[in-house]
């Protein structure tokens, strides 16, 4: 078989669909991203390395997301079209091959260290109804570039450390490819090429947000030492660092988190009357500054 060239489109679509009901923080309202982005691959078949172009448009509804964020149980649609150019379509009428389909394949996204798995991929016609079945329907081979349209969905995503990054094309899957004749070809790996970009679209993870409460005695006695527990809990992943006890900017004692708590002892305060006593933590690698607070009314 002389395969030469293999080209293949990805488009990730239905984007306008949200992540899930509730989870993603202002993306009512928020217009989607155009995405694009294209590199090369190397596909092994059979010992032979064939060159493939991986091609990605397709809408992202959010830009950004906080550290942390896991959300499963998507059914984010997603169609992959994978298009061999004709000359290697001829070659495979050459072995018999009258149609050719894609029953699945191990692809997906990336953001960072982490996958955006792309589940079901297979050869489906959009126009028929019902369940799709993997490879069915096999696709007709004539003198025209043979494009191979599937339909998949991403199930799940999360999100890296802080930073900015982009959601781009694997550095490597995998794809089932059917034939009429020749039955299917599992698993053939594909690798990201040398020097080539597969960046589609620029994409900020944050860090995540943290709620500050505090508990201190409802009044003690003036110049009389007290304690305040300060507890800092991470929206996605816990809270580790500082916590600055603290009045009108005055320092009035700070202490390291342990378990997402810490208790910070108060000196004493001189002044008879009610006191807001702030609380700042301080933030950390995946975590912002946030602050909170506690009354305490000092007595004479």
């Amino acid at each position: 078989m002389n395969l030469r060239k293999i080209s293949t489109r990805v488009v990730v679509a239905g984007a306008t669909t949200a992540l899930a009901a509730g989870a993603l923080v202002g993306v009512t309202g928020t217009p989607a991203n155009a995405a694009t982005g294209s590199a090369g691959y190397t596909c092994s078949v059979a010992g032979q390395s064939l060159p493939i172009t991986v091609a990605a448009t397709g809408e992202i509804p959010v830009n950004s997301l906080a550290t942390g964020t896991e959300i499963s149980g998507l059914a984010i649609p997603v169609g992959v079209d994978f298009t061999l150019p004709a000359a290697v379509a001829q070659g495979l009428k050459g072995f018999g091959v009258n149609t050719v389909g894609i029953a699945g394949a191990g692809f997906g996204l990336a953001l960072g260290s982490k996958s955006i798995p792309v589940s079901g991929i297979t050869t489906a016609d959009p126009d028929a109804e019902g369940p799709k079945v993997a490879g069915d329907p096999l696709v007709p081979i004539t003198e025209a570039d043979l494009v191979l349209p599937t339909t998949g969905a991403i199930t799940e995503v999360s999100t890296p450390a802080p930073g900015s990054y982009s959601i781009s094309l694997p550095q490597s899957f995998t794809v089932n490819i059917s034939t009429d004749s020749l039955g299917t070809l599992p698993n053939v790996p594909c690798t990201l090429n040398q020097g080539e970009d597969p960046s589609i679209i620029p994409f900020e993870v944050t860090k995540q947000g943290a709620t500050v409460t505090g508990k201190a005695p409802a009044s003690v006695k003036k110049k009389k030492a007290f304690k305040i527990v300060a507890t800092v809990l991470g929206n996605n992943v816990p809270a580790t660092g500082k916590v600055v006890a603290s009045e009108k900017g005055k320092t009035l004692g700070e202490g390291k988190l342990k378990n997402g708590k810490v208790t910070i002892s108060i000196k004493g305060i001189k002044k008879p009357g009610l006191h807001t006593i702030d609380l700042k933590y301080k933030g950390d690698k995946l975590t912002a500054p946030a602050a909170g607070g506690v009354f305490v009314n000092v007595k004479k």
